[in-house]
């Protein structure tokens, strides 16, 4: 694989890594928001 390609990759997988984390602190908003800014400055 190319550099570029395997950077290309990474950074698709961080979106998706965030995304799924996103969707999981959204679901638990109810239960605990503490955790919600915290997650989003990280």
């Amino acid at each position: 694989m190319r550099p570029k390609a395997a950077i290309l990759t990474i950074l698709l997988a961080a979106l998706l890594a965030t995304a799924v984390i996103g969707v999981g602190t959204r679901i638990t908003s109810a239960a605990d928001p503490v955790e919600i800014p915290a997650m989003r400055s990280l």
